[in-house]
């Protein structure tokens, strides 16, 4: 419909919602009817756009019912502020007429107030809106002044606890500390996600000690391992610490996912992110490896691609052969490792072939031994990578002529047999 007639509709809606909740008797009858007038006016972001006062009373309101307990409100109004701020974030950070400042600033001014009754899931979604408002902001100084104020209670908590481990680890075996360490990287990785490359004026602020805790936790679930066996791994404690280390692993991977700068990747973030993960991953036993070390890997070759060639030699070595070991045995076990792997071996093979080229012949035999069972696998999605794979190599090879003639009199004939095998395979007619 067009402006007009969206303005008309729903005014007439809203005046029908205020009546409906003068006529409602009792708190919860009108909580959830004005949850529903919020709910109604956050799918017409045109028209808040063109009334900013109406807006930010609508914000407000929303920041009220944060304070709700009745079941669902407290959703409602986190999901409609996420909304309005994905599809309004530019009036958030200008001045608006009649304002002394913009409205963003008010916001992270009231931040501990506004989520002091929420959840830890609704946290990482106001930090996640407020992201979006940041990354409207044109001023790179202003930008970075907004992430400070946006961090600021959670840098404070984070601050606070490195520097009590720095002085006694023991303090990384409390599942109270540990939860609350997940809990602030979380809402790095939301605040990291709507924010894009800007956000590394905060990821460089926690950066070394995020790494530095990723090692000290590994070194303590690996010692836990070793004096009570594989069992441990499903005590809280643990699994509180593995949360800790797949959000240090988003966290990097959203970021650099986002990056537009290839050199501070190269340069500043890889060298010690690589010294964390890749012999921390290889000497943990196989239920201890994370498999987002994998996708995070996938990430910088798909975004550094030709430039993260010399870093193949490491990463093979530190992942390829054990992650195989864990998931060539049987079909269902780690199915998130196998379809990481997966993705990693494309990955190389369409971006970095060059390294594949100067791998030994029996480094590289191992390779099309994995990606011909991969061409096997019941999994869907691993088929279809390992035939991307084969289909990727297959045509690189031809642009190397030191190593084309001694590719194809050792392996076309045995692939092509395979291809043929998995095509006439019952089991995978369907696809």
């Amino acid at each position: 419909m067009n402006e007009e007639d969206e303005k008309k509709f729903l005014v007439t809606v809203i005046k029908e919602l205020l009546a409906l909740c003068e006529m409602k008797k009792g708190k919860d009858n009108k909580a959830i009817v004005a949850s529903d007038i919020m709910y109604i006016v956050g799918q017409y972001p045109r028209f808040l756009r063109a009334h900013w006062k109406f807006l930010m009373t609508v914000v407000n309101k929303l920041f009220e019912f944060m304070h709700e307990t009745h079941d669902g409100v407290q959703d409602m109004a986190c999901d409609t502020f996420i909304k309005i701020a994905q599809k309004c974030k530019r009036h958030f950070v200008v001045i608006q007429t009649g304002e002394i400042q913009p409205f963003v600033d008010q916001i992270l001014m009231n931040i501990t107030g506004i989520i002091c009754d929420l959840q830890p899931h609704h946290v990482h979604i106001i930090y996640e809106a407020i992201g979006h408002m940041v990354s409207a902001q044109m001023d790179p100084n202003q930008q970075v002044k907004l992430l400070e104020k946006m961090m600021a209670v959670p840098n404070q908590i984070w601050d606070s606890i490195i520097n009590r481990a720095a002085e006694n680890q023991q303090v990384l075996q409390d599942i109270d500390i540990i939860k609350q360490l997940g809990h602030i990287l979380k809402i790095n990785v939301r605040s990291c996600t709507s924010t894009g490359h800007p956000f590394v004026a905060q990821l460089g602020r926690i950066y070394m000690d995020m790494l530095n805790l990723y090692k000290c936790l590994s070194e303590n679930i690996s010692q836990a391992v070793a004096l009570s066996g594989d069992l441990v791994m499903k005590q809280p404690h643990i699994a509180a610490m593995r949360t800790v280390k797949k959000e240090t692993l988003k966290y990097i991977s959203c970021w650099i996912g986002q990056s537009r700068d290839h050199s501070l990747v190269r340069e500043q973030f890889m060298p010690p992110l690589w010294n964390a993960i890749l012999a921390d991953y290889t000497r943990n036993v196989p239920d201890a490896r994370e498999p987002e070390v994998l996708s995070t890997t996938t990430t910088i070759i798909e975004k550094l691609k030709h430039n993260v060639v010399e870093d193949i030699p490491q990463i093979f070595e530190a992942l390829f052969e054990c992650t195989l070991h864990m998931i060539n045995k049987e079909l269902e076990i780690y199915p998130e490792h196998r379809i990481n792997f997966f993705r990693m071996v494309y990955a190389i093979t369409t971006h970095c072939f060059k390294a594949l080229t100067v791998l030994s012949n029996a480094q590289f035999k191992l390779i099309l031994d994995s990606i011909v069972w991969a061409l096997k696998h019941q999994m869907r999605d691993v088929a279809e990578i390992g035939l991307s794979i084969v289909l990727t190599i297959v045509k690189n090879i031809l642009d190397y002529s030191n190593v084309c003639q001694g590719f194809f009199q050792l392996y076309f004939l045995p692939i092509v047999e395979e291809v043929f095998a998995v095509v006439s395979e019952a089991s995978h007619t369907s696809s």
